[in-house]
């Protein structure tokens, strides 16, 4: 492509010529100017290399794609952690509503225990006192 845009652009430059080496003096100096002109495009041309620049693009397309990938490989995980996440909020939630519901139910037991307890002390003090020795025998000897 290079080699036909040279010939074309030297076709060009030498109608200009033509109809400019009317002119007096001027036809064999302008002519001169004319063919180191065409030179320097042709060799400018012919130094361009475009494959270089092929291969630059084609290494940023695939550089895209594994960033495009990765991106799309972590916005997959980032929605499976905050699904998971979301699913142990729930779950320790949940485990906080039942400790506190156990201990409702402790608090409740040891209320009618106390009781139990001060009901068997004011109604039998004498076997009451004398369980709560041997328990607490027992307890030691442990």
């Amino acid at each position: 492509m290079a080699a036909l845009q040279t010939k074309s652009y030297a076709s060009s430059k030498s109608a200009s010529t033509s109809s400019s080496s009317s002119y007096a003096g001027s036809g064999e100096e302008s002519n001169h100017e004319d063919d180191l002109s065409l030179s320097l495009v042709a060799q400018l041309l012919d130094s361009y290399d475009p494959s270089h620049l092929d291969r630059a693009i084609a290494q940023q397309a695939q550089t895209s794609g594994m960033v495009n990938a990765t991106n799309r490989d972590m916005i997959v995980l980032q929605e499976e952690v905050s699904s998971t996440l979301r699913h142990a909020k729930a779950a320790f939630q949940q485990g906080i509503r039942e400790a506190r519901t156990v201990k409702a139910e402790l608090e409740k037991t040891q209320k009618r225990l106390n009781y139990v307890k001060q009901q068997a002390a004011d109604r039998w003090p004498i076997e009451y006192n004398m369980a709560k020795e041997a328990h607490e025998a027992r307890s030691i000897d442990d």
